[in-house]
């Protein structure tokens, strides 16, 4: 192995080579083994290698290892470095869901790529026709056309990866955050006055096709905490002005946020959004909405303290004659009795509030976010935002001063270095 590089350092391989032993030692005649036994010592041993291993990576060099006959942390190695760059290991995979959305216009095609996935909303009838071969090889499509209503609109988006549930995982990130913006741009202040399941009016397809070159079509189902085919059918229109708010909304994060920005966290509440508008359940809603809470407001780095995330929620809900932060409270209340408790007991008219103030604040971080554009700017705006003006005006002359401290710090030239003593002077001193 010299010269190659290693996934494990000297002082670490002998327990390495341990867990390999181990794992190699479970496998049974008709394959690996389900469950803890097993996952647990490989989750060890991916987490081990540097740079770390997936756990599906770490199964599949094992699996290959096993294959072959060989036991040793360095074939190991081996075939890890073999891997490294090979085509053959992931593909591009192009995906089609249906879509329960209606477009102004349903002849055409809405184009738009973001955080880094470009996707398009194509009418149903020209994906069906372009993937009309690939569907007659594949018998289990016959499912979805008999039980399924076919949607007017498809969404479709590439990525690579090891399989089509490999490149799903790469690009879910960015499907949700899609799901997300198009919720909150096509269905916000859809509230729930009676009746049961989800609150979102673009829901998750039941379904997906996908494809690879060369690769037979696949159908894939999803599940979901409700039964789809309970749900009234029809797809939820939208005006054109609201596809131009989305584009809108969507152009500042074509590409992936830099780590720390408020534009990511604007996509990781999209998703929060999303997920939670998808639970069928009003607790599973109410939980998720409340994570997004915490998101919006910064408040995971207090821990998500309920009484912390009600009163910066508060800011956003405004209600004549005294707001909204006793009733926030109360409702942190309920989310601890969920979490700690296990007590469900969430009515409609609560899951509606917490859901309005989640949308202010949401569209408020879309409004602000170049104003506001870090971590560090939202979190100093929530600090700051209940302080009165006499205070702020100080923290802010304070902040001039500091700064222009600096400024003229920096601007003093260098001291100059000390003169070198003449020697019958420093012969004197001593």
């Amino acid at each position: 192995m010299t010269g190659t590089p290693r996934l494990w350092r000297d002082g670490h391989r002998e327990a390495a080579q341990e867990l390999i032993d181990w794992l190699l030692a479970t496998k049974l005649p008709n394959g690996w083994p389900v469950g803890p036994d097993f996952d647990v010592p490989l989750i060890e041993f991916a987490e081990s290698a540097t740079p770390k291993l997936s756990r599906t990576e770490a199964w599949r060099l094992l699996d290959l290892l096993s294959k072959a006959g060989e036991k040793s942390l360095d074939d190991f190695e081996r075939l890890w470095n073999a891997g490294q760059g090979a085509e053959n290991a992931e593909r591009e995979w192009q995906f089609w869901l249906p879509l329960g959305l209606s477009l102004p216009h349903a002849e055409t095609a809405l184009a738009f790529t973001l955080l880094g996935t470009r996707f398009a909303v194509e009418p149903s009838s020209a994906v069906l026709s372009s993937l009309a071969d690939d569907l007659k090889k594949q018998p289990e499509f016959r499912y979805y056309e008999r039980d399924h209503a076919m949607p007017t609109m498809f969404v479709t988006f590439a990525a690579r990866g090891e399989g089509w549930r490999g490149a799903w995982q790469v690009a879910g990130g960015a499907w949700d955050a899609f799901r997300g913006l198009a919720e909150f741009a096509f269905g916000r202040g859809q509230l729930r006055l009676l009746g049961e399941g989800p609150r979102a009016r673009i829901l998750h397809p039941s379904w997906l096709l996908a494809r690879a070159p060369g690769e037979v079509i696949q159908c894939g189902q999803f599940s979901f905490d409700y039964e789809p085919e309970r749900l009234p059918t029809g797809d939820f229109r939208v005006t054109q002005a609201k596809v131009d708010h989305f584009q809108k909304l969507a152009e500042p994060l074509k590409e992936d946020p830099p780590k720390g920005s408020t534009l990511s966290i604007v996509a990781d509440c999209l998703r929060l959004y999303a997920q939670a508008m998808d639970s069928g359940q009003a607790y599973g809603c109410f939980l998720g909405l409340w994570q997004l809470g915490e998101a919006l407001t910064v408040a995971e780095e207090h821990r998500g303290k309920t009484e912390r995330v009600a009163a910066r929620l508060s800011i956003f809900l405004k209600f004549p004659p005294v707001g909204s932060n006793r009733a926030l409270e109360y409702l942190g209340r309920k989310r601890n009795a969920i979490v700690h408790r296990g007590i469900h007991n969430i009515d409609l008219e609560e899951l509606n509030i917490v859901q309005v103030a989640c949308e202010y604040a949401l569209g408020w971080l879309l409004k602000q976010w170049q104003r506001l554009p870090t971590r560090l700017h939202l979190r100093e705006f929530y600090r700051c935002f209940p302080l009165a003006d006499g205070e702020l005006t100080a923290i802010a002359e304070t902040v001039a001063h500091l700064i222009e401290g600096r400024r003229l710090e920096m601007a003093q030239p260098a001291p100059e270095p000390p003169k070198p003593i003449p020697g019958d002077l420093r012969a004197s001193i001593s």
